[in-house]
């Protein structure tokens, strides 16, 4: 492999080489300064097998994306057709009927529409937390709706719960999938055998759950 797809090579000062692969499908590759040209041809064919890998779980993942109009917005797992009622001002109705969002605030613009995110998450993620926790016996401390990077959920060892915004664009059973996972934590915090079986007793399909996160970019 002497020439991976959109190769970028970028040299610091750093003493070992480096090699990345991003959702992008671009192949980075960070070397030392003075690292010779023949060095850097090696170590990527070296590495060929592992690129190739990683540019096609990005590609699969990529296909396996809800693709949306420039006029929807995705809620909980559909797109919705965005229409802007200026009569609405601030309020925001959602009619899952016929997915459609309307507004007086333009939701299409980025940073207006993960505000409107951010709220609504706030309010279905605690509401989930409040249902579970009560059917079956868990306690919670704090709740933080958060923006992580690269997490779902946390759960500290003071019984704080950390949960990703983000979780309000995908389908409901996966927001209480992920819901039960951390409430689940609150009594273990490891992922023992009985862990799993307490998630399993509440959530039987979490396996299903987890592959269609590992499929769904956080963005």
């Amino acid at each position: 492999m002497t020439n991976p797809i959109n190769l970028e090579i970028e040299r610091r000062k750093v003493k070992n080489v480096r090699l990345t692969v991003d959702r992008d499908l671009r192949v980075k590759l960070v070397a030392p300064l003075k690292y010779p040209e023949a060095g850097i041809s090696a170590f990527v064919n070296a590495k060929s097998g592992w690129i190739l890998k990683q540019l096609e779980y990005f590609r699969k993942r990529s296909e396996n994306q809800i693709k949306l109009n420039p006029d929807e917005i995705l809620f909980l797992g559909e797109p919705h057709r965005f229409q802007r009622i200026l009569n609405l001002g601030g309020k925001c109705l959602i009619n899952n009927h016929d997915k459609t969002i309307s507004s007086g605030r333009n939701l299409l613009i980025k940073s207006e529409q993960d505000k409107w995110y951010i709220n609504e998450a706030k309010k279905l993620l605690n509401e989930r937390l409040s249902f579970f926790a009560a059917k079956y016996g868990f306690k919670y401390n704090r709740v933080f709706i958060r923006a992580q990077k690269t997490r779902w959920g946390s759960c500290s060892g003071k019984g704080n719960i950390s949960l990703n915004w983000r979780l309000i664009k995908t389908p409901p059973e996966i927001v209480d999938y992920i819901v039960v996972h951390e409430l689940a934590h609150t009594t273990n915090f490891n992922h023992t055998k009985e862990y799993w079986a307490k998630v399993a007793s509440i959530y039987p399909d979490y396996k299903q759950a987890e592959k269609w996160l590992k499929s769904f970019h956080l963005g």
